[in-house]
């Protein structure tokens, strides 16, 4: 909601704007409010997504697509550090939703886990029903991991 004030104040006071689309969950947003997102978005300079199962998504809505800025890090920034003892930690950021599948990651994760046991895998994102799903996942997996909503927790194996 505040995005949408921020695009028509813009475009009420003469200035352009450039809107990053990055949830994952704005086709359904757009299927439920399509006149709206269709009436705020006409209004951005520019419409940008990160990948490109968003900019076909939101384009088979009628949504218009400006660009791709794909997600990256810029591995320069970061040194390398030689490890005695490898303890992977990984960071799940996305939404519960099942269009991300996040049980996929939990059986990945258990993988990981079985060459790496002290390994740890956090999850932190919207809580949905398929959550009951990814827990159910986890203890089948008997994975070292903690789920949260906007919380970061430390895995169960560290408590």
């Amino acid at each position: 909601m505040y995005e949408s004030a921020a695009i028509l104040y813009a475009n009420w006071w003469k200035k352009r704007s450039v809107v990053f689309i990055r949830g994952g969950s704005m086709p359904e947003f757009v299927q439920r409010w399509p006149r709206w997102t269709h009436f705020v978005f006409s209004k951005a300079n520019l419409i940008l997504v990160p990948h490109e199962f968003l900019r076909a998504e939101l384009s088979a809505l009628g949504l218009r697509v400006d660009g791709i800025i794909p997600n990256f890090i810029e591995l320069e920034k970061y040194k390398f550090r030689e490890r005695s003892r490898l303890a992977p930690r990984f960071l799940y950021l996305r939404g519960m939703h099942s269009i991300y599948n996040p049980a996929m990651a939990v059986r990945a994760f258990a993988l990981i886990q079985q060459q790496y046991p002290d390994a740890s895998l956090t999850m932190a994102g919207v809580r949905a029903p398929i959550l009951i799903c990814v827990e159910h996942w986890c203890v089948i997996c008997m994975c070292a991991m903690c789920i949260s909503s906007g919380k970061f927790l430390r895995s169960r194996s560290q408590r």
